[in-house]
């Protein structure tokens, strides 16, 4: 070890030099990688039994094959021991998992875009097509995202928008229901009832576009049951109603992403931004973009 890095607290095999965020549920650290700068994101539950282990590694090992310039890259994983006081009666502390990521310094959409603030047609386009290029990548590799908010679409300094941030609150992992509160508002009709698909992924993107272009979401709502009420109950606001420079096209293209049944919506996330382009240039939407089912509409998320 390098004199620089004496006294330094580890992670693993990585050296910690800052804590950069602590949230409820994880802390994130910079440290290094040799002299790369890297993110190390540490969840706080700790993982007691060897299938809550097994299926933290399974998902880790998906994330790991996905790479994609618009994807944050994941480098390594592993679990550290933790330092808590064990819940269980023979005092086990059991381990907490942690993920080595690529560092990307910068702002996030949520940062970047207030509350309430509407953002003008073309703009969100350079949001919405490199974000929705990612989505149908993971989704052809049969990984869903099931934790998309603003919050985790990363700025990078050539303002470029990447994605970070998949769900870990799977099957076998004790994880807590808060670890993805952020994302519960933006969340598809049948992924708050626990049976997320890709098209789930393009129904929380097309929220956000929504919120970018009218200044709020479809739905006020930020709990489960609440909010799967007003999508079940409540008719869906014209974007027009909110935001009149909005065209008749692009609000066509974003009601069908926002429609209640998955299989309304459009075939992948890459025809909801290719149309939405179309819309925003006064070309005829693409034909024949509804969704097939197939065996396949579940894939490994949650």
């Amino acid at each position: 070890m390098a004199d620089a890095e004496v006294g330094l607290p580890r992670i693993g095999a990585y050296t910690v030099t800052r804590l950069l965020n602590h949230g409820p549920t994880s802390s994130i650290y910079l440290g290094k990688q040799r002299k790369k700068d890297i993110a190390i994101k540490v969840f706080q539950t700790p993982l007691f039994t060897l299938e809550a282990k097994e299926a933290f590694l399974l998902r880790a090992k998906q994330l790991k094959k996905l790479k994609d310039r618009q994807i944050v890259e994941i480098h390594d994983f592993g679990f550290v021991q933790n330092a808590g006081v064990g819940d269980n009666d023979e005092g086990d502390q059991g381990d907490c998992a942690y993920l080595v990521l690529q560092y990307v310094p910068g702002e996030t959409l949520r940062q970047r875009i207030a509350p309430g603030q509407r953002i003008p047609a073309d703009e969100v386009k350079r949001r919405l097509s490199p974000i929705a290029s990612a989505l149908h990548y993971a989704h052809v590799s049969t990984l869903l995202h099931g934790n998309l908010h603003p919050g985790n679409l990363v700025i990078d300094a050539h303002d470029n928008t990447l994605l970070t941030d998949f769900s870990f609150t799977l099957k076998g992992l004790p994880f807590p229901s808060e670890q993805e509160s952020a994302s519960v508002p933006y969340m598809a009709p049948e992924h708050l009832r626990d049976l997320p698909t890709s098209a789930s992924d393009q129904y929380a993107l097309a929220v956000m576009v929504y919120e970018w272009l009218c200044g709020q979401r479809p739905y006020p709502a930020t709990e489960r049951e609440h909010l799967l009420h007003q999508q079940t109950h409540d008719t869906l606001p014209s974007p027009r109603s909110l935001n009149s420079d909005i065209s008749p096209a692009v609000e066509k293209v974003l009601v069908q992403a926002l429609s209640f049944n998955p299989d309304e919506r459009f075939q992948h996330t890459q025809a909801f931004a290719d149309n939405y382009l179309r819309a925003l240039m006064g070309l005829p939407l693409t034909p024949e973009t509804k969704r097939v089912v197939s065996n396949h509409t579940h894939q490994t998320c949650c």
